[in-house]
């Protein structure tokens, strides 16, 4: 896998306890970011609601650097890892559902 110089991927791991209002925002405050992310991936860990699933939905259709991962539910070192696998950046960074990124 050839890896993309001065590149980033952002990980957004979510779940089932994932508070859709909140995970809406998170995606939000990497798209509008003064760099942009080359990549988004959003790593569904095991089963989740349809609100999330529409949420990703709205996101996947608008912009083609956004990724969904679907992974059975082991947890969050093992989620993160399976999308660093999948990465072609040079830089990954990851944050929680619900964090917000400020510029």
């Amino acid at each position: 896998m050839m890896i993309k110089k001065n590149s980033i991927t952002v990980g957004i791991p979510f779940y089932k306890k994932t508070n859709g209002k909140y995970f809406d925002i998170a995606i939000q405050s990497i798209i509008d970011q003064t760099v942009s992310a080359d990549n988004i991936h959003l790593i569904q860990d095991g089963e989740v609601d349809e609100l999330l699933i529409k949420i990703v939905t709205k996101y996947e259709k608008e912009y083609a650097n956004i990724k969904l991962i679907v992974l059975p539910k082991k947890g969050l070192p093992y989620a993160l890892n399976q999308s660093i696998k999948q990465s072609n950046t040079e830089y990954y960074a990851r944050m929680d559902a619900d964090d917000i990124s400020v510029k």
